[in-house]
């Protein structure tokens, strides 16, 4: 996701007339919808990283009192 907002901001920088994205609608006022892509992604990258950090905390916790789930367990074991 911080790729994706590096890019937009470049994509900014350029003052470019038009953007035809890979999908979605094509933008002819990129000085309004790039700014707010910006925005929108920077929230969704900071909505993920609350919940990671919420996922570990709890995920610890659960180890802390024994009550991580086998899941978890045989996820930590298996070979990636």
């Amino acid at each position: 996701m911080s790729d994706y907002v590096t890019s937009v901001q470049r994509l900014n920088s350029l003052k470019v007339k038009e953007i035809y994205p890979g999908h979605g609608r094509v933008s002819s006022t990129p000085d309004e919808d790039l700014p707010k892509a910006v925005a929108y992604a920077q929230t969704l990258l900071n909505d993920s990283k609350m919940f990671f950090k919420a996922f570990v905390k709890t995920k610890a916790l659960q180890e802390k009192r024994g009550l991580l789930s086998s899941f978890w367990r045989e996820a930590q074991e298996s070979p990636r």
